[in-house]
């Protein structure tokens, strides 16, 4: 009776197991709370993420460089503007391979002046290590005094061409000293064409020609070559000769 009872049992809850549907395996779905839950905490922080390493360590520094010119021929300020907000080591500044010493305005601005043509080399290092250099050249100061050239001599007689590219020829300040030490005026100015004609009596001459910055130019008529006795000895075609 025990055996029968038993396997009527069994048989009732074997027919239950047969009768009830099998389960079906679910796949996750834009719909399924575990999607939702793998973007939010594992595929949207990852994009962020190398987002943010991706910035850091690409990023560029940027600065602005001006010149500006005050038209005196005497100076240019250098104008250094950083425009990025990125750490950085310090802004690096050189003028002809020489140290250039920016003073700090405040706000991201640097300025310097110089008095001299030449090249500003600007340079600005991230703290990741990016760089950014830039160029200017300066070429607006009269850092030369004037020039003579093609000139002719002859007893008693001498005329040359002096010529200043930048701030020009102060031709009212022109004048020469003889042997004699006497200071001696032209005897003949043409300034469009930068002609100057001095007549003297004594062996030599020596004539000072200023720019219009003051700058000077000193040159000697007498045996030999003229010699520009502040710069660099005339060339023998430019050379006048007695």
């Amino acid at each position: 009776m025990t055996y029968n009872f038993c396997m009527d049992t069994y048989r009732k809850y074997d027919h239950l197991n047969m009768a009830s549907p099998k389960r079906k395996k679910t796949k996750l779905s834009p719909k399924d709370g575990s999607f939702l839950s793998l973007l939010l905490f594992w595929i949207l922080p990852f994009i962020v993420i190398n987002g943010i390493l991706l910035f850091i360590f690409t990023t560029k520094p940027d600065f602005e460089v001006t010149v500006n010119d005050p038209g005196d021929f005497r100076s240019a300020d250098i104008n250094v503007k950083i425009k990025s907000h990125f750490p950085n080591d310090g802004l690096v500044v050189t003028f002809d391979s020489e140290p250039l010493e920016m003073q700090d305005r405040g706000d991201g601005i640097y300025t310097a002046t110089v008095n001299k043509n030449g090249t500003a080399t600007i340079s600005l290092t991230n703290k990741n290590g990016m760089n950014k250099i830039a160029y200017e050249t300066i070429d607006c100061v009269d850092d030369t005094p004037p020039t003579f050239t093609e000139s002719d001599a002859a007893a008693g007689f001498v005329s040359f061409y002096v010529d200043d590219a930048q701030s020009g020829v102060d031709f009212g300040s022109i004048y020469a000293i003889d042997t004699n030490g006497q200071h001696l005026q032209p005897s003949y100015i043409d300034e469009g064409e930068s002609l100057v004609v001095f007549n003297f009596d004594t062996p030599s001459l020596e004539v000072h020609a200023f720019d219009n910055i003051g700058r000077e130019a000193v040159i000697s008529f007498g045996d030999g070559d003229a010699v520009n006795v502040l710069g660099n000895e005339a060339s023998s075609d430019e050379a006048a000769s007695q």
